[in-house]
């Protein structure tokens, strides 16, 4: 069973990963909900939000150019 799938480009970027790291927290939050823990699915969900709209802006912006 393929779970997920890597590339590594010519310039040794990794493309995919922010895709795989979505899923795997996507079937741990319906894991949590579906067991009826609520607010540890509401605490996943949060932290899934933050790290895909928030951090990139955080780092873009306070981060070292090489980041960016």
């Amino acid at each position: 069973m393929e779970l997920g799938l890597f590339l590594r480009r010519n310039n040794n970027a990794i493309s995919g990963l922010t895709t795989a790291v979505i899923i795997w927290g996507a079937s741990g939050l319906g894991i949590a909900a579906g067991a009826g823990l609520y607010f540890e699915a509401f605490v996943e969900a949060s932290l899934i939000l933050f790290s895909v709209n928030i951090l990139p802006w955080v780092i873009k912006r306070l981060g070292p150019e090489r980041f960016c």
